[in-house]
């Protein structure tokens, strides 16, 4: 698979993961791509963020769970964070063999611009590759889609604030009081919010709140 003609330059790629074969792989069916050059391949996190300090991407395609830890998974969603928050313009896509769609969903609202199942073939990641780079849009493995809402970026400001406050278990006239508005307002925010997401019921919301770790956020 080629990306689309309209892509009229290289892209520099950093990838990371912990298994050298699935490396190895990525490496070369990304390498065999026309408009893509390879420039660092690491195997941790800690390895991926040393690299591009020295030499920034901007494309990271990284694995979710890297090393033995029981953490792996929470320490791959920091690093998703520490990426996004370092090199903003940079577009990060996470090859992963957690199917789950709750993570997919947390992954978004981090900022992640695709998320890819390993069960799927390598060609998933380049049609993922070229929706993120041509169209500038997210991508959902085949698997995921349809199972997770829009991301959390969709919202406004006071919509986020109205679900942080549900997800820390505010009824509708306490938000009210916390946000010097009226339950009129909160209510709109709420059901805008649930329009966004694609979401039909509360206990849906509270759900993907918790899911998205949209309850801590500050």
């Amino acid at each position: 698979m080629t990306l689309s003609p309209s892509l009229n330059r290289r892209i520099r790629v950093a990838l990371a993961d912990d298994h050298p074969l699935v490396a190895s792989a990525m490496t070369k069916l990304l390498g065999e791509t026309p408009s893509i050059t390879v420039v660092h391949v690491s195997h941790s996190g800690a390895e991926l963020l040393q690299q591009l300090r020295a030499d920034p991407c901007e494309m990271i395609i990284t694995d979710l769970s890297m090393g033995t830890s029981d953490h792996a998974d929470q320490d791959g969603l920091k690093l998703v964070s520490a990426l996004r928050k370092n090199w903003p313009s940079a577009r990060v896509i996470v090859y992963t063999a957690l199917n789950h769609p709750a993570l997919a969903q947390r992954l978004l609202y981090l900022g992640a611009h695709a998320v890819v199942c390993k069960e799927d073939s390598l060609e998933e990641l380049l049609a993922a590759v070229d929706q993120v780079a041509v169209q500038g849009s997210t991508y959902l493995s085949k698997q995921l889609r349809g199972t997770a809402p829009a991301p959390a970026s969709a919202l406004t400001p006071r919509e986020l604030e109205v679900l942080r406050h549900i997800g820390c278990g505010l009824s509708v006239v306490d938000i009210s009081r916390r946000m010097f508005v009226t339950v009129s307002t909160v209510s709109t925010h709420k059901r805008n919010a649930m329009d966004k997401l694609n979401i039909r019921s509360t206990v849906e919301l509270i759900q993907y709140i918790h899911a998205a770790g949209l309850a801590n956020l500050r």
